[in-house]
């Protein structure tokens, strides 16, 4: 690919990134603090994303997701979040990403010991971004 074509795909796909292409977004809660209910949300957070990957498109084999998750205290109404760029597909099935997000839920709510938490999730697509901002048929630009 030369200079003006890779320039020219970069720019499609961070038009179709602020566009919201291969945006899809969740929330939980939890009623009671306790490692349990975090660990059961960490795995139902898993879980969401495992199922909208494979609903998501992999053009030219990108299967690149990031991860934005935000949470909240009932009881001071601060938001926080944290971001996860460039997640491989297959990092949902090993143990260094779920262990990833409970660490940081962890260690965010451990001060705390909140009654109730807020979380939301945003998963970006790559490869659906590619998808839709990419033309169905190659031009050729010489």
């Amino acid at each position: 690919m030369r200079p003006s074509q890779s320039a020219a795909v970069q720019r499609y796909i961070t038009n179709a990134r602020r566009r919201g292409r291969g945006l899809r977004h969740k929330h939980w809660h939890t009623e009671e603090f306790q490692l349990s209910a975090l660990e059961g949300l960490v795995e139902s957070m898993i879980a969401w994303c495992r199922s909208t990957m494979a609903h998501s498109r992999r053009p030219y084999g990108i299967d690149l997701f990031d991860l934005i998750v935000s949470y909240r205290f009932e009881k001071d109404g601060k938001a926080r979040s944290f971001r996860l760029n460039k997640v491989r597909a297959m990092d949902l099935y090993q143990d260094l990403l779920p262990g990833n997000l409970l660490e940081r839920l962890m260690d965010a709510m451990a001060p705390e010991q909140p009654v109730k938490v807020y979380i939301s999730a945003a998963f970006f697509s790559w490869g659906d971004a590619a998808h839709n901002a990419l033309p169905a048929t190659p031009t050729n630009t010489r």
